[in-house]
């Protein structure tokens, strides 16, 4: 085992320089430079230890506790002594922490790394605060609790990127590749990886080209690319073996080992394994002694060695369930919620100081109050013959106030009977089911329409035209507002349609949605209002008559209602007889689900998408990102996008608007007092997924289904509106 001699004999001259004896106080002897000198040392001693026994760092570790603890709870220190001996404490529990996560200890770990973390922000150390946000993620990622995992390491990378701190960003991303692939996501994890090894290269010491190499080596095994791989492992381990830093080595041995298997030669898959078992043996770190055993139990059932491999199969799942057992998720919850209570204990400590403080002074009030009872009975008495007099000028008030508010319920009838009419409007403009059959080939499996307004009229619309020449444009529609001013919105967004589509014979999806936000800037009378956003003054022609005018000032600061009105939208047009397909969008994204494998139907459709393929690797969900802008004025308005597709024989389309995915409500688990919350997109795509195989009129049952079932008590919070066509 190679030792990094270097750091232990400037450990020693330290200690030989500035003895820890416990009657050597500080502050009180002025010494505290050479105290420090010397804590520094065994700090230097512990990461060394780290990268070669992890027994010895630990118990140097807890040794450095006892001893800062006994330094931190010393009077009159100075908030340089001070913050110095702390952030000291938060590095060796770090520290710690990593010790306990390689032996095995999640959820020791997990305490000790909040308890860092505590101490970090406290000192408002950020360089710290992030290294130990990254471990904790690391930990997460352990217990298999991807959401808190990705969190964490979001927050990491955002410190270190702002602090631009360039020695330690290949390790985020390398973290945040690891994670990535975990979930099948190859295409994140690659981006990711790419970013680790521009970072480690960067760094420009042999540990940085070490990294670079070992973040090209995973890459190159991502994409089946074996040769290529082992030359990046091989060129790494070089690079490590030069800076004496073994940590990977048992990674690098047992990826080859996985390699060389999976090429059809066990013989030398069984050498790498031994070698990556050393490595893991020395270095007691159990995650890869797991690994190992799981490389082992490969190498020995291909060569048909049953017993060999059972015996090694056993060891992986051993030493899995010890890392991963249900004590280690409770602990792991338990942590993170002792951390969020304390960080918002002091917020409540002082605001119930404040409701205190407002108690007393309420006191203080009543007291007065009630000394100035006997006066305030004196003033009744005199005004008693004035409130009688008073009484029956109310019961006069009275019998107006009934009158009234007969006329008020007699006015909310008429009310109520207009939007209940307005409601049968809208419903006769909206296209029929018939209308939807004939356009897609008369058959009632081949679409569905989820359409439930929230009021008794609807801001959400849905739109559809079938042109001569057999192209079938649908639109799903998302008005500003719901109720009475969605409903007048929709019927704009109608008729702009029937002008833009029917009588110009506008057919390509782009230019649609392009003709529509000018006819819904004109319709609003927002063309001034966004040229006035550009450039924040009246136009040249009312200045140069003088005082602006009303109306140019109004269009220089543009009211809420002119400036955020528009749609959100999501507009398709099929050729049917070349089964193509043109989308295109306004936030609102258009899901499509095609059978096959995720590889394949990477291949078939666009790049640019995101994808999601179900657990049995039998349909894959793409979802074609729409325009981040609005119909309607933006203050960067720039064409809409036209995405071009190849449709399939049994692909399905989705189309949808955002009432569904905002709705809060539950499952019917959840404990009670648990805090609500949104459906989400995640969920919603994981819906349409598992269900795909179904016929459209059951997967529209089941979306109703999920959706009563989600909301329960709940107020429906927006209109929902989600169709669903089979080709």
């Amino acid at each position: 085992m190679k030792i990094n001699w270097f750091y232990l004999i400037l450990f020693n001259l330290l200690i030989l320089q500035a003895p820890l004896a416990d009657t050597t106080d500080p502050v009180k002897n002025n010494d505290f430079r050479e105290d420090s000198l010397a804590i520094k040392g065994l700090e230097a001693q512990m990461v060394v230890f780290m990268n070669n026994n992890l027994d010895s760092a630990m118990t140097t570790g807890l040794s450095m506790m006892d001893l800062l603890k006994s330094r931190i709870s010393r009077p009159n220190l100075t908030t340089e002594q001070s913050n110095f001996y702390n952030d000291v404490f938060s590095s060796v529990i770090h520290m710690l922490g990593s010790v306990y996560s390689s032996k095995g200890d999640i959820s020791t770990a997990l305490n000790l790394s909040f308890e860092a973390l505590r101490i970090a922000e406290n000192i408002q150390n950020k360089s710290s605060e992030a290294s130990i946000l990254n471990s904790i993620a690391i930990l997460y990622k352990t217990l298999g609790n991807i959401e808190e995992a990705l969190t964490y390491y979001e927050k990491s990378i955002q410190i270190s990127e702002a602090r631009e701190e360039i020695a330690v960003l290949g390790d985020r991303y390398w973290n945040l590749s690891s994670l990535y692939h975990s979930i099948k996501k190859l295409p994140e994890a690659s981006v990711a990886l790419k970013k680790a090894a521009h970072y480690y290269a960067r760094q420009g010491d042999d540990f940085g080209r070490g990294s670079e190499q070992f973040c090209k080596a995973v890459d190159a095994k991502y994409a089946q690319l074996p040769d290529s791989a082992i030359r990046y492992y091989k060129s790494a381990k070089s690079y490590y073996d030069a800076t004496g830093y073994f940590v990977f080595h048992s990674n690098i041995y047992y990826s080859m080992a996985n390699i060389y298997l999976s090429k059809g030669s066990p013989a030398l898959a069984k050498l790498y394994t031994d070698s990556a078992m050393i490595w893991a043996e020395r270095l007691r770190y159990t995650e890869d002694l797991m690994t190992c055993a799981k490389s082992y139990y490969q190498v020995y059932k291909k060569q048909s060695l049953w017993q060999e491999a059972l015996q090694q199969y056993d060891t992986y799942i051993t030493l899995r369930d010890s890392i991963n057992n249900e004590k280690s998720q409770k602990e792991a919850i338990k942590q993170q919620m002792g951390y969020e209570f304390e960080k918002k204990e002091a917020l409540l400590k002082a605001e119930k100081e404040k409701q205190e403080l407002a108690h007393r002074e309420k006191v203080k009030r009543q007291e007065l109050i009630i000394l100035s009872a006997g006066g305030g009975l004196l003033l009744v008495i005199i005004f008693s013959v004035f409130l009688f007099n008073r009484f029956s000028v109310a019961r006069k008030q009275k019998n107006v106030i009934a009158s009234q508010k007969a006329l008020v319920d007699e006015k909310n009838k008429h009310i109520t009977d207009s939007i209940n009419y307005a409601q049968k409007i809208q419903e006769a403009i909206l296209p029929s089911t018939e209308a939807f059959q004939g356009a897609f080939e008369g058959n009632d499996d081949n679409h569905f329409i989820l359409y439930q307004p929230k009021d008794v009229v609807s801001g959400d619309f849905y739109w559809l035209h079938e042109t001569a020449d057999n192209k079938v444009i649908w639109v799903v529609a998302d008005c500003t507002g719901h109720g009475v001013p969605g409903a007048f919105m929709s019927m704009i967004g109608t008729s702009l349609l029937n002008e833009i589509v029917i009588e110009k014979g506008i057919t390509q999806s782009n230019e649609i949605l392009n003709h529509l936000r000018s006819g819904i800037k004109r319709a609003l009378g927002q063309s001034d209002a966004a040229d006035s956003l550009k450039d924040g003054s009246p136009s040249s022609t009312e200045v140069s008559e003088g005082k602006p005018s009303e109306t140019s000032v109004k269009k220089a600061l543009p009211s809420e209602m002119t400036v955020k009105d528009g749609m959100d939208i999501s507009l398709c047009a099929w050729n049917k007889a070349t089964n193509e397909l043109e989308y295109s969008g306004a936030y609102n994204p258009l899901y499509l689900i095609r059978k096959g494998s995720h590889r394949e139907t990477m291949a078939s459709v666009d790049a640019g998408s995101s994808y999601l393929p179900d657990k049995e690797g039998q349909n894959t969900l793409v979802e074609i990102k729409a325009d981040r802008q609005p119909i309607g004025v933006f203050i960067k308005e720039k064409p809409f996008t036209r995405h071009t597709l190849q449709l399939q024989s049994g692909d399905s389309l989705f189309m949808f608007t955002d009432g569904f995915v905002d709705q809060f409500g539950g499952r019917e688990d959840l404990p009670p007092g648990q805090v609500v919350r949104k459906y989400t997109p995640r969920r919603f795509r994981e819906l349409l997924l598992v269900n795909q195989d179904r016929s459209m009129q059951e997967q529209r049952n089941i979306l109703q289904q999920a959706f009563e079932s989600w909301k329960k008590e709940m107020e429906q919070v927006d209109d929902v509106c989600v169709i669903g066509v089979r080709v």
